[in-house]
């Protein structure tokens, strides 16, 4: 390969999630509107869509100012989400940049020695493990 060929670069991830909503609100005007009868099932207490039931309805566009105000108002109502995954990749990249994660990883495959196989259940029983002890199961 040459210097002069460029190389494909992935979009920044706010483009990406602001060229979704630009898609999804020009099809509000080029798709159907449509819905379905639901009704909650008793077993599961859930509500379930009941099949057969689809019609047509009256479409209703997304306006451009919903489509431009749909990302901040979505990162807005997800902030706590948000500040998680942060937070936890922050922890993460503070343990590797120790060198704890790779040392750690090192030891278990020097103690499994040739049984490399079993490393990935050993690393997940740990994790399911600090899910259990740690009550970090919503993460």
């Amino acid at each position: 390969m040459t210097d002069v060929q460029r190389h494909f670069r992935v979009p920044h991830p706010l483009v990406l999630l602001t060229g979704c909503v630009i898609l999804a609100a020009m099809a509000s005007y080029v798709l159907p509107a449509g819905e379905f009868e639901r009704r909650v099932d008793e077993e599961t207490g859930q509500e379930v869509v009941v099949a057969g039931t689809y019609e047509q309805v009256e479409s209703a566009p997304v306006h451009w100012f919903d489509a431009i105000v749909a990302l901040p108002r979505g990162m807005a109502d997800a902030g706590s989400v948000i500040f998680l995954v942060f937070l936890i990749g922050g922890a993460f990249t503070v343990v590797d940049e120790t060198g704890a994660l790779r040392r750690g990883v090192s030891s278990l495959i020097r103690a499994l020695d040739g049984r490399d196989l079993l490393v990935i259940p050993a690393v997940s029983l740990f994790f399911a493990t600090g899910g259990v002890v740690q009550n970090m199961q919503e993460e």
